[in-house]
């Protein structure tokens, strides 16, 4: 039987792993297995790693799994090495083509960062929120022709990109995917280039870092005091250094934003602004959060908040 565990940990985050268990032929028989599962996880738990629970067991309908499932496909000749991670694969649906990375020996895949949205889980829903945002690039593409012409037929100038003096900052960590990851990454993105967030160790961060990593083959620890380091224990812990270094690694940014430039839609402001802006932009991004985004069925709730966010971001950096 084929069935769907929803997971979440005490960071609140919530995440599907897919079984198929020929053993199991109820729902309640997927509850035991999955409760047991997790359990024995939790009775196994590394340095760092965070205890989990199930929210939820779903029954995945049979005479439908071709439609709901994704049909993955490595994309990739070569396993890909990660100077992070390590070993991993590119993956695409044949179905409906979202993407994906395949880490190490995991069975499982890690949806892309595009296709955040629950929907994306099942493959038939995915087709009909790529065609929804289609239909919405369509639309975008016919106005911003629009907006382009009239500004050239009016005064031959074209209106400053928003994101060419922000900063992006972009996290990554496999955390509560693969057993043995517990570590944030962070590059901060800034007009094509990517800068990399380093910070150099201190005896007492030297000494926890032996003590996660323990000695190396030769017995020897693996960090002194000194050592630069790209990863960080927690999320909070990326973004505060990052708040640090980043007017030194983009010196003609303005404002630091917690996202990518490739998402056109409220994010989340970190630095760089008045506090009173950054409380009302975030309120903006907030009201998206809770409406759902555009994968929820409020694209015209969603359609209006953008620019006015926008635009406040451009007043509140000088651009307005």
């Amino acid at each position: 039987m084929k069935f769907r565990m929803i997971v979440t940990d005490e960071r609140g985050r919530e995440w599907s792993e897919d079984e198929d268990r020929v053993a199991i032929e109820s729902l309640a028989e997927a509850e035991v297995w999955a409760f047991e599962t997790v359990q024995k996880f939790n009775d196994t738990l590394r340095p760092h790693e965070f205890p989990r629970e199930i929210v939820r067991v779903e029954l995945l309908p049979d005479g439908d799994t071709e439609s709901e499932q994704h049909d993955w496909e490595k994309t990739n000749l070569v396993t890909i090495m990660n100077k992070y991670f390590g070993s991993h694969d590119t993956v695409k649906c044949r179905s409906c083509g979202i993407t994906g990375k395949r880490l190490g020996l995991s069975p499982h895949i890690q949806i892309d960062y595009d296709f955040k949205a629950k929907g994306f889980l099942s493959c038939k829903q995915s087709k009909v929120l790529l065609e929804r945002r289609a239909k919405r690039r369509r639309k975008a593409d016919v106005d911003s022709l629009a907006a382009v012409a009239a500004l050239a037929a009016d005064d031959n100038e074209v209106e400053k990109d928003w994101r060419d003096d922000v900063a992006f900052l972009h996290l990554t960590s496999f955390n509560g995917i693969l057993s043995f990851a517990s570590h944030y990454y962070a590059t901060i993105k800034f007009q094509g280039k990517d800068y990399d967030v380093v910070h150099t160790l201190s005896r007492r961060e030297a000494a926890d870092m032996n003590k996660s990593d323990g000695k190396g083959a030769d017995g020897t620890l693996s960090w002194s005091p000194g050592d630069e380091l790209s990863r960080y224990m927690s999320e909070d812990d990326a973004i505060k250094y990052a708040k640090r270094q980043w007017r030194e690694l983009v010196p003609d940014a303005k404002v630091l934003i917690l996202g990518s430039p490739v998402y056109g839609q409220p994010q989340p402001v970190l630095d760089g602004l008045t506090p009173e802006a950054v409380n009302e932009l975030n309120a903006l991004h907030q009201q998206c959060e809770d409406l759902g985004w555009w994968d929820e069925g409020n694209d015209k709730q969603v359609a209006a908040i953008w620019p006015e966010w926008k635009d406040t971001l451009k007043k509140a950096s000088g651009d307005g």
